[in-house]
Parts: C-alpha cells; structure tokens; sequence
C-alpha cells in the first residue's frame, strides 16, 4: 500500500511533526487493498501531483468515484488545479485520474532531500510507515542511519523496541513528534522522504493491555495493604495477651491454659482475679474450689453469672471446702446418708432427682428452751444443674420495671444448716482462715448481690466479728444473726448506712460494748433485737426516735444500766417490749402507759424500785405484764386492773409489794397464770380469784401465793396450786 503524508512538514533544517487524521479520505487510502499506484512527486510548477483510482457511475457518462491519495480538507490545499485522465481500463469502467495540488503560500514545499526521524512510544506494538511504492521502513534495522525497508505489510506485530514503525493513518496514534537529522543524498534515489517518527500515544483507557497494567498495580497495593494490616494486628495482639501472673505459691489448675491463648477459662479467670478475688490463683481455697466447680462442673451455660459463682463461694467458705456439709440441700456431689430424704427421692434415682433435697427448718420448741426441725420436701439443692435463684433459701427478684433488674439475689436464708466459719469470711470475702491476719478483703459478696435485702444466717455455728464494710449491703433491709457466736462491738457504721434497715437481730451471740446513739437513724427500723448478749452501759434514749415503724424491741439478758428512758413511751406502735434480765434501776415512768399498742411487757429481772404506776392500766391489748424479781414495793393498783381483758400472764412475784390481793384479777375473762408469791402482801386470796381458779380448763389454770407453811401462811389460799414459803423462798406443788 502506498501512503502519501501530505500533512507532514519537513524540512532537512527544521523540525517536523506529524498529526495523524482519522477522517474517512485518509483511511480510505490503508483499507483499500487494491488502490497500488505511483505517485508523482511535483508538476512542472512545483505543485505535487497525486493519482485517483475509482470507476465510472454509468457507461454512458464521464464521471467517476475513487480514492484520492489526498486530504480535500487540508485548510492548506488552496485547489486542484488540474484533473487529466491518465488510464481507463479495458472494461470500461475502471479509470485513473492524475489530480495536481495547488497549496497556498505558507505550506512550505517538501526538498528533495530525505531525513531521518528517530521514533520513539509508549505502545507496546510497533507500527511501520509506508512511504514508498510496495514497500515499508524498517525503523528497527538501519544501516549507517539510514532507514532499511521491508516488501512486508506495515501492521505486522514486531517485539517491543524503542523504535517504532509509524502508520500515520493507524486510529490509535494521535501525534508523531518528529527530529531532523542530516540527509543523506545517496537516499534521494529510493525515497523522497525518509523519516523515522516518533508517535505520541494518548492513553486509550478501553484498551485491554492498560486494563491489564491497572488491574496489576491495584491488586498488588491491595495485598500490601491487607498484609500490613495482618501483620500489625499480630503484634498488638502479642502486646495485649493476657498474662496471668499471682504471687500465690500455687495455682489452680483452671489458669493453666496459655497465656495468648484466648479461652472461656482464661477469660473467666482473669477476670475474677482482676475483678472479684484474685487469690482464685491459690490452690485449694474456697475461691478456686468454686471456680473449678464452675468450670469443670457446673452445666450452666457458658457466660460467666458472678452471682452463681459467689455463692459457690461461699458455699465452700461455710463448710471448709466441702469437708463440713450443711444439714441438708448440699450439691448434688457431695450430699450425705446422713441427710433426709423422702420416700418419692428414695424411689427416683434420676439425674433429675439427685438435684432434688428435703430442706430442715428449724423451730423453737413449745417451752422455747430448744430448737427442732421440720421437714420440707422437694427442695433444690446448692451447686445443683438448677438456676441459683431456685437454690434452696435463695430469693431472687421478679421483673421489676422502675429498676429493670430480674433474677438478682435478694435474699439468702438458711437457717439452722450447721453453717461454719468466720462471718467476715463468708460476707466480706477474706481469704483464708479466722486466724489469718491479710487485711485482704475483695468485696466479692458485695459486688456479686448488689441488689441483696435479707440474710438469714440465724442459728449456726459462725464466729468472728461484724466487719465495717458489711454496711456497704445499701439496699440490706433484714439482717438476722441470731444464735450464732459473733462477738466484738456493733459498728457504728452500720448505723450510718443501714437507713433502709427494717430487721437488726442480733440475739444470742457474745456482742459486747454499748449501743451507740446512733441508733436513732435507723428511722425504719421495726425490730430491734439485742437479747442474751454482753452489751452494757445506758441505754440510749434515741431509741424513742424510732417511733414511726419500731413495733418489736427485745433488750433482755444484757447488762444495760441506768434509768429506763421516758423517750420509750413514744413508740405508740411497740408491740413487743422485752427489756428483762438487765441492770437498770429506777422507777418505771408512767410514760410506758402510752404503750397502748403493746401485747408482751417485761421488765423483769432488773433492780426497778417504787411503786407499779396505774398507768400500766392502760396496756388493755397487753397479754402478758411480767415485773417478778424487782425491788418494787407499795400495793397493786386495784379497779384499774379490770380494763387488762386480754391478759393471760400477770407476774409480780419475788419483789417487796405490799397491801391486799385484789379480788379484780378474779374478773380478767383470760387470765391464766397469776403469779404473786414471794412479796408482802396481807390477807388470803380473795374468794373471786379462788372462784375464778376453781373453772376447769377456763379460768386460771396456775395460782402461785404465799400459803406456806400451812400451820400460818402469810396468804392462805384453798385453790392455789403451788404454795411458797417467804422465810425460805421455797415454793411447792399442792
């Protein structure tokens, strides 16, 4: 194919450049296989002349279409001067025509020397300029510097070079940068122009190569992206293991996983040991005890209940690691022989059943001098597959919509169990035993029943002191340790803290010290109870500011001292006042004949002295008035012990009274035991009272007086049924 550049520029001593057209004239010329003819180099007045190839429209006319080897827009073609036909085929219709270009003044006319273009692109095909009839310029393979030409197509793909073979007519290229270099002469025999350009490639963005290069380039800074990220994540990752590390002399078994291991028992460790009780490291503790449970034992589901593992604890705290079980309901693996069962957990031995106990729930006996034990069925055991909240003696909360709390712990009850150890063990989490001196207190209870209002550990074997931080229970509302062996002084924290406190009993144990007057803050206190311990010194008369709720208040077998507070006769709500078996002197203040509401007055056993007010006349809902073993003297009110109709006991034995029996106690409808023996009253019983005790089952059942010795009682009495001689305080059955 022969290509005329008629757009090219060039001269042996000036630059050239070469813009490549895409319109249809110019690419008529590269795809027309069959348009080969010569081209004449210039006409006699120097114009170039160029050959037209086409075929006739019709036989009979003249005309013709064809291809021209020229740009008819070139803005630099003035005309065509002349058209002169120069062959017509045999057959009539093909015809070439000889065309000359007229180019306007600016366009400098091409010198018949040749030059040299050195090419140079991005592309990685080569391409090949044809300038020359039948023949294309090897750029690649010059000789001397000059170009070597190929008979060979010019759009054959050629490995990658820094030359090119440049088509100026090929759709891609869109600007040759061209540089003069010297001419050689011998050259003008072959060629008119020979040039070696150097094609400028826009970037084509739809081609596949450079989608290719792109796609390369992305990917790869994708994946160095990712195996940083990868590689940082490693190393932050060994920074930030978890490390478990204890001054303990042993561990337990559950923390030996490795330390960048990330497992369900080494989450759970670290966070008790970081949290809760980090001696869980020591082996053999109660701590790690309940965590092996956890672990290893429990069927719960995987997360970590910090309410069912303190309770683990403590279960383990209060039977020395298992080796003291409860009386009953212990866990499932360490239940007894010894423990009763009913005949339904005797005749069902499914894994169902095991979780399954008969609680013991003590009771006072009749005469109240000893405990005993009543049998509950079906109960659940501790450490049992069962949720904690349904553990025998433990309560938890119900939905509650103003706190949005639900299953939380709010009371512990168990009584009677045979419970053992130190209660700052078992409530404020101090490792070890009582002898133990680690000042280490890890709070586990408490943050473990934030939401705890009752606990009954009431008639056990517990020992130690009432620690200060026990108070730290905000929302405690019922605290009973009765009938334990705690000793030492009531914080006077408790006091601060325990305003919500409704229940403090404290009876039975070795408390000892005096009652701080703070007690007067516990404004909602309903039952204060102090009986049968070591507490001494006055009692204090704040106790009347709790006369909003306090209705049951038991003092006796103490050593309090001093008057009676008057403020007493403020708590319009006592029911229960039991202030005997202490020390206190003085006379009782008519104040107390406020106590209207009262059902059990004692002030017996004490060192009272004067007379008994009338104003005692005035307890009508009382059933019981018991002031024996007192100094009181004088004689016993009279008409107004007909307003006491509810009374069944009245004791006033063993003090110094004096005057007549009064016939009114003949008229209490529920009196049933009268006690009057061992004081100086005059005279015989009174017929009412004889008539009274001679109803069967009815009246008074038990009449006690001075009617011994029978040659000369003192009180002779025909219905008594126990008579008492004063000279030698001796009292027998008649």
């Amino acid at each position: 194919m022969t290509s005329r550049l008629q757009d090219l520029d060039s001269s042996c001593a000036g630059d050239a450049s070469i813009k490549s057209n895409n319109n249809s004239n110019m690419n008529s010329v590269g795809t027309n296989s069959d348009a080969s003819h010569d081209v004449a180099t210039e006409s006699g007045n120097g114009n170039p002349i160029v050959d037209c190839k086409g075929e006739r429209s019709d036989n009979n006319s003249s005309s013709h279409t064809g291809v021209c080897d020229y740009d008819n827009n070139d803005p630099l073609l003035d005309s065509i001067t002349r058209t002169t036909p120069f062959n017509v085929g045999v057959d009539g219709h093909t015809s070439v025509t000889r065309v000359e270009l007229a180019y306007s003044s600016q366009r400098p006319v091409p010198q018949k020397n040749t030059i040299d273009l050195q090419a140079t692109g991005g592309q990685q095909q080569n391409r090949s300029i044809s300038i020359s009839d039948s023949k294309d310029v090897d750029l690649e393979s010059s000789e001397g510097g000059k170009a070597k030409s190929n008979p060979t197509a010019s759009f054959e793909q050629e490995p990658l070079s820094r030359k090119y073979n440049y088509n100026h007519n090929d759709p891609i290229v869109e600007l040759a940068v061209a540089m003069a270099i010297p001419c050689d002469v011998d050259s003008r025999k072959k060629f008119d122009i020979k040039q070696v350009a150097i094609p400028a490639f826009e970037h084509d963005y739809h081609d596949k190569s450079f989608c290719r290069r792109y796609a390369i380039v992305v990917g790869g800074c994708v994946v160095l992206g990712i195996a940083v990220i990868v590689l940082l994540l490693v190393i932050l990752s060994n920074d930030t293991a978890p490390v478990y590390q204890t001054d303990a002399p042993s561990a337990t078994k559950a923390p030996t996983a490795s330390p960048t291991k990330i497992t369900r028992e080494s989450i759970i460790i670290n966070y008790l040991t970081e949290e809760l009780a980090p001696k869980v490291l020591v082996d053999e503790n109660s701590y790690s005890k309940a965590a092996d449970w956890f672990l290893y034992q429990d069927s719960q589901p995987a997360g970590l209940s910090v309410q069912r593992y303190a309770l683990a604890v403590f279960y383990f705290l209060s039977t020395r690691n298992g080796s003291n079980p409860w009386r009953s309901c212990n866990p499932p693996f360490l239940s007894s022989s010894e423990e009763p069962h009913s005949s339904s957990e005797k005749n069902n031995s499914t894994t169902e059943n095991t979780n399954i106990c008969t609680f013991l729930e003590p009771t006072r006996s009749p005469d109240g001098s000893s405990m005993e034990f009543k049998e509950i069925p079906q109960k659940i055991r501790w450490l049992s597959s069962f949720h904690e909240c349904e553990w025998q003696g433990v309560v938890c909360s119900i939905s509650n919509q103003v706190q949005s709390i639900s299953n939380q712990v709010q009371s512990i009850s168990l009584a009677g169990q045979g419970i053992q150890g130190n209660f700052s063990s078992l409530f404020t989490g101090m490792a070890g035993n009582e002898e133990e001196e680690d000042n280490y207190f890890s709070n586990l209870l408490f943050q473990a029943f934030p939401f705890l209002k009752i606990i009954n550990l009431s008639y056990n074997v517990i020992t130690g002191t009432l620690p200060a931080s026990f108070a730290d229970f905000p929302d405690l509302i019922n605290l009973e340790l009765q009938g334990n062996s705690l000793s030492g002084e009531i914080p006077s924290t408790l006091f601060d803290k325990f305003t919500s406190l409704q229940l403090l009993n404290l009876g039975e144990n070795r408390l000892s010290g005096s009652l701080d007057t703070k007690i007067g803050q516990l404004t909602k206190l309903r039952g204060l109870h102090l009986n049968q311990n070591y507490f001494q010194g006055p009692f204090p008369s704040e106790i009347g500011k709790l006369s909003s709720f306090l209705t049951h208040s038991r003092i006796y077998g103490n050593s309090f001292s001093g008057p009676l507070p008057t403020e007493i006769g403020r708590l319009s709500h006592l029911v229960d006042f039991q202030y005997a078996n202490n020390l206190f002197k003085g006379t009782i203040p008519t104040q107390f004949g406020q106590l209207t509401s009262i059902d059990i007055f004692r002030l017996d056993d004490n060192q009272l002295s004067g007379t008994i007010p009338v104003e005692l006349c005035n307890l009508t809902n009382s059933r019981a008035i018991l002031l024996e073993r007192n100094v009181l003297t004088g004689p016993l009110p009279t008409t107004e012990l007909s307003q006491l109709k509810r009374l069944v006991r009245f004791h006033v034995n063993n003090n110094q009274l004096t005057g007549p029996i009064p016939s009114e106690l003949g008229d209490l409808p529920d009196l049933k035991l009268v006690w009057l023996h061992l004081n100086e009253f005059s005279g015989s019983m009174p017929t009412e009272v004889c008539e009274a005790a001679s109803i069967p089952n009815k009246r008074i059942s038990f009449l006690q007086a001075d009617c011994e010795p029978i040659e000369s009682p003192a009180n002779p009495c025909r219905c008594c049924t126990s008579c008492c001689d004063r000279s030698t305080g001796v009292c027998l059955s008649v």
